[in-house]
């Protein structure tokens, strides 16, 4: 009698072991389709707010794919518009699918297909890209509380066809490769110390071509760009403007560890800093390795970008101290409206009227802005002229 019970301890296990996998297959399953509903929900949830909040979202669910390994909410005649103040950008997509992990519903990605359309309205009238070719896709991590964790955009042989700055592009506009990141600090960490950083932000990006209608002076591809920056300062939601009031009275900053242009025949490799004036107006300090800084000059003279007298005086001043080939060091900022190479004024930067900003916001006030340029007296004595904006 006691052999027999022995010997049922191992046929009681090998029964249960059936039993033990079909709970777990049956949890799985239910835990599956919570999350797939819980994604739905979330999505339905988000349209309802950005509605409330005077946007527009209309999004069409199909359904749900992807069991056992991964969840993919599918969504057909996709709708999205952001209104701030005069200007607004919206979203067109005949299908776009929400990829997630089973275990981590938070992180999701989303893959924008050929026929999307990014559109930009404002009172100057309406312009829209149309992806016709390559890959786009944003990779979107959300905290606990659904807010904005880390976000990576990805991009390879992307084009794009369609109307921009009035004018229909004659050829596409195109992206060789592309990444950026922008992650967000947790709160909590930015409150215990107010220097720390809240938002980190890196770049990179190769073969921009620009259409030829509207190719820039230093040529129609941007060899090379990369960023690496960190911002110090809260980052709050609303209207770029009231947000943008808070981050500068908080005292907040963007320390540039390293910015790379290779564009044409110059290139820039610098660090620096950049914040907003009391008007929320770009300011800029750069110490920047330049190469090419003559023939710089040279093709925005000849594109009218600036004054005859501007380029004399920066081929004269800086030029002199440049070396015929390989790169020197140039101090670059921006301050009252004006792009300075070293002490020299250059280009005039247009103001930036940022979304919910008030009408008497628009008028600068306090002291004129400096126009670029100088007089030059037939003494040769130098005199710099303002002129109030």
């Amino acid at each position: 009698m006691a052999k027999a019970k022995r010997n049922f301890g191992p046929v009681a296990t090998m029964m249960a072991a059936p039993a033990l996998l079909a709970t777990i297959a049956a949890a799985y399953t239910a835990f599956w389709f919570y999350n797939a509903s819980a994604m739905k929900s979330r999505i339905v949830q988000w349209a309802a707010e950005r509605q409330t909040l005077g946007d527009a979202a209309e999004i069409g669910i199909v359904g749900v794919s992807g069991f056992p390994m991964r969840m993919a909410v599918d969504l057909e005649n996709v709708a999205v518009a952001f209104h701030r103040g005069e200007t607004s950008w919206s979203l067109k997509a005949p299908r776009l699918a929400l990829v997630s992990q089973v275990f981590s519903p938070r992180s999701f990605t989303i893959a924008l297909p050929d026929a999307s359309e990014i559109a930009r309205t404002s009172p100057s009238g309406r312009d829209a890209l149309v992806k016709t070719g390559g890959g786009a896709e944003l990779a979107v991590g959300l905290n606990s509380l659904d807010a904005l964790r880390s976000a990576t955009f990805t991009a390879a042989n992307l084009s794009f066809s369609g109307t921009w700055g009035g004018h229909a592009l004659t050829s596409p506009l195109g992206v060789a490769d592309a990444t950026v990141t922008v992650i967000v600090e947790p709160p909590i960490a930015s409150n215990k110390d107010q220097t720390a950083p809240t938002a980190r932000l890196a770049a990179t990006a190769h073969g921009v071509r620009w259409p030829k209608n509207l190719a820039f002076p230093l040529g129609p591809e941007v060899a090379s760009f990369d960023l690496d920056a960190i911002s110090t300062g809260p980052i709050n939601a609303g209207p770029a403007y009231n947000a943008l009031q808070q981050w500068r009275e908080a005292g907040g900053m963007i320390t540039v560890r390293r910015v790379s242009l290779r564009w044409g025949a110059s290139t820039l490799d610098g660090t620096g800093t950049f914040a907003v004036d009391p008007r929320l107006q770009p300011i800029a300090s750069l110490t920047a390795r330049v190469e090419g800084f003559v023939p710089l000059v040279d093709v925005l003279d000849a594109a009218g970008m600036i004054r005859d007298s501007d380029a004399t005086l920066a081929r004269l001043v800086l030029g002199r101290e440049m070396p015929p080939s390989g790169p020197a060091n140039l101090s670059l900022s921006v301050r009252d409206g004006v792009v300075y190479a070293g002490p020299l004024a250059l280009v005039r930067v247009p103001q930036i009227p940022w979304p919910g900003m008030p009408e008497e916001a628009r008028t600068p006030s306090g002291a004129p802005l400096m126009k670029p340029g100088v007089d030059i007296s037939p003494d040769g004595s130098v005199r710099r002229k303002g002129d109030p904006v």
